[in-house]
This record gives C-alpha cells, sequence and structure tokens, in this order.
C-alpha cells in the first residue's frame, strides 16, 4: 500500500477514461488523481477507502470520487475484481460551463463529491444502462453527451450520501497528501522493524501528539493501524508464496509473538493464517 499520485491518460481524440476492469484484484494503491471518478462495482467484495471513510463494498456498489481525493478499493477473496470506472478533469466541458445557470447542479454535484458520495440500488438501476453506453459508443461528442447524462442522473439521486466526514472535507489539502505519502512510503520501507511514534513524527514534521490524529484525518486510520494491515498483507502473501512456517512469517513481518499475529490476522483477514494458506490448494488451476 502506498500513497500517490496516478496518471489518468484517456485513449487519443478522448477526454473521458473509461477503464472496463476485470481482473484478479484491484491493484492500484492508495492513491489520489486531479480527475474526478465514478466507480461501479460489478462484480467483487471487500474493502474501499476514501479519505477517512474505511467501508466494505459489495457488487452494485456506486461512488462518485471527487478531483484529488484520496482512494482504493481492495477485494477480498477468491472473487474477480470486475468493475466500470469513468475518470474525468472537473473542466471537461470547458471552464466557463460550470458558471452558468443551466449547469450550476453540476457544479454543487462535483462541490459534494469533494467528500465522495455513495449511491444505493435505486440511482444504480437509473444509471447502469447510460453508463454502459459510454464504454461502447465510438463518437467522443457522444461519449460527453452521455456523461453529462449520467452526471445529471447521479445529482438528482435521491438515495445518495456523503463518504467521508465533513471534518475531512475541511482540513483536506493537497500539502497534506504530500506530508501523508511521504510518511507512509517511509513506513512501506521499514515496515518489518519497529517504528516509533517520535520516528514518524521527525518524517512527517509534526507533533508526536499530532501523528494519530493526522494519519486518521488524512488516511482514515491510526499509523500503527496502518503499520499492522501492511505487516498482515506482506504476511498473506508469504503465507500463499512459501512453505515458510507461520510463526517464521509472523516474526519475520515484525510480530513479537504468534498469538497477537494470529489475533491481528484473524480481525483483518477474518479467518486464522493456516486456513488462509489453504486457499492456494483450492484454487482451480
Amino acid at each position: 500500500m502506498s500513497i500517490s499520485r496516478e496518471i489518468i491518460k484517456p485513449e487519443e481524440g478522448s477526454s473521458i477514461s473509461c477503464l472496463d476492469l476485470d481482473m484478479e484484484e484491484f491493484d492500484n494503491p492508495y492513491h489520489y488523481h486531479p480527475e474526478i471518478e465514478i466507480t461501479w462495482i460489478v462484480k467483487s467484495s471487500g474493502q474501499r477507502i476514501i479519505g477517512d471513510s474505511i467501508e466494505s463494498f459489495e457488487p452494485g456498489n456506486l461512488a462518485l470520487i471527487g478531483s484529488n481525493v484520496p482512494h482504493q478499493y481492495m477485494n477480498l477473496g477468491k472473487t474477480r475484481a470486475v468493475s466500470k470506472v469513468v475518470q474525468f478533469l472537473p473542466d471537461v466541458f470547458g471552464k466557463d460551463l460550470l458558471v452558468k445557470p443551466e449547469f450550476f447542479w453540476m457544479n454543487d454535484l462535483f462541490i459534494s463529491a469533494k467528500r465522495g458520495i455513495q449511491f444505493g440500488e435505486q440511482t444504480l438501476k437509473a444509471v447502469s444502462s447510460v453508463m454502459s453506453q459510454i464504454f461502447v459508443v465510438q463518437e467522443p461528442w457522444r461519449k460527453i453527451t452521455l456523461l453529462i447524462e449520467l452526471l445529471w442522473l447521479l445529482h438528482s439521486s435521491e438515495d445518495r450520501k456523503p463518504v467521508t466526514s465533513l471534518a475531512y472535507q475541511q482540513s483536506f489539502s493537497f500539502p497534506s497528501i504530500e506530508r501523508a505519502k511521504k510518511t507512509i512510503n517511509y513506513l512501506e520501507q521499514n515496515w518489518d522493524r519497529d517504528i516509533t511514534r517520535d520516528e514518524i513524527a521527525k518524517i512527517a514534521n509534526l507533533h508526536p501528539h499530532s501523528v494519530s490524529r493526522f494519519f486518521k484525518t488524512h488516511i482514515g486510520i491510526t499509523f500503527q493501524e496502518f503499520l499492522i494491515q501492511h505487516r498482515i498483507h506482506q504476511a498473506s502473501q508469504s503465507l500463499l508464496e512459501s512453505d515458510r512456517t507461520i510463526l517464521d512469517i509472523a516474526l519475520s513481518c515484525g510480530f513479537k509473538n504468534l498469538s497477537n499475529f494470529n489475533k491481528q490476522f484473524k480481525r483483518i483477514k477474518a479467518t486464522s493464517p493456516s486456513l488462509y494458506r489453504k486457499q492456494k490448494y483450492r484454487r482451480p488451476g
């Protein structure tokens, strides 16, 4: 897991990026980009991070994520990650359009998207056909008109709700992302040894007492929890890819003893390390 800026490259001749994804697992780290994003989970379940919100997701999950709002999808189990993602810059329709009275509604939607917006089943039924068409039409101008129609339907939704806290929207800033990126990259490089709060404070140029609040505000979890989750991720990879003992893996991943490792692993993965390892023998092929 790493916080980074993703570079979005639409197809030549288009201002909109349309990703029709079907993969073993979502492979993007915790990231951000200036483009607004609409994500429709067609098939998969797991954990979704948007700003300071950490929630589970299921097939049919539909979300609008604002410009530069950090996010990540992580699927769990053996279900493939199948989704449709539409990405576009806020000024995709021209810099002056949002100040026109006819498009005030769109400006309001983009402002609301800074907290992320979650939509319900009713909205998904209303937008699924329009969103699917964006992926198949060939004419670039038609993609634009379909996107406007899609955004209108999202704006008109009666089952939408904000994802992040109001405090997150008020405190969010680009410099804070850069500070979080530097800190998380450091944790990624040193996750297998003891790391103190004072050490993180020095890297992030924060007072030690502000470290946990900074992580909670901008990443959604404390730095201790981030470290535990990263270590469990590394351990789960080793469980599936090696024949090393569970104790050896636990110790090499920074856990002091097997008991704590088992406890944290089950909390995060909802299964024991030994049962998790057996998954590789049940996978087809």
